[in-house]
């Protein structure tokens, strides 16, 4: 009889320390697998060259190809600038079938035949800077038009935005600077910025 009660108390006590271990493993955080890599998750996107109805605009094009590679980085995105891009373009005219406007489904011709799975369209439609005398001050007006649009390969809804605006400027803020430049650049950073993001949700 004592044995019995032995072995049972024996029994009990190994359950308790086993419930303590137990409870003390949950509690107890787990540590970071400092091995273990994440994979990485990236998209890549062809920036189509843009199409510039302001002739004395110089470098559009550059300057947004500057700004894609400062917001779509890895490893959420991968700028894709390859031969496949430029050859779909081709084939649908783009540049000068664009002047007219860009639709959907060029866009997504392009993509198919590309292999992309984002891609980002800029049509500067204005760009122009003048000069205005108010008061004492001469003042400088900018007038900005563009449209921007993006299309995702896992998502039906597509960016179109129509941007249309007028700055003011004393001369004497903007003399030493390319401010007309500097604007429209900030404009593509916002816009691009907007594109990434949305792209990420």
């Amino acid at each position: 009889m004592k044995k019995s009660l032995k072995i049972a108390a024996c029994a009990v006590l190994a359950l308790l320390v086993s419930f303590q271990l137990l409870a003390q493993g949950e509690a107890a955080p787990k540590r970071p697998d400092r091995n273990k890599v994440k994979p990485a998750r990236f998209a890549r996107v062809a920036i189509l060259p843009v199409i510039n109805l302001q002739e004395d605009v110089d470098y559009a094009n550059t300057l947004v190809f500057q700004k894609a590679l400062e917001v779509f980085r890895y490893p959420d995105y991968e700028i894709y600038d390859d031969d496949k891009v430029y050859k779909a373009l081709d084939e649908i005219n783009y540049y000068e079938a664009g002047k007219q406007g860009v639709t959907e489904e060029m866009l997504r011709t392009v993509m198919q035949k590309s292999g992309v799975e984002v891609i980002v369209m800029v049509k500067l439609n204005e760009l122009t800077q003048e000069k205005y005398r108010y008061g004492r001050e001469d003042t400088d007006e900018l007038t900005i038009d563009m449209n921007v649009m993006a299309i995702y390969s896992w998502d039906k809804k597509i960016v179109n935005w129509h941007i249309r605006d007028k700055k003011q400027v004393e001369y004497g803020a903007i003399m030493k600077s390319n401010w007309k430049m500097q604007t429209y650049g900030n404009y593509v950073d916002q816009q691009l910025t907007r594109i990434a993001k949305r792209g990420m949700q």
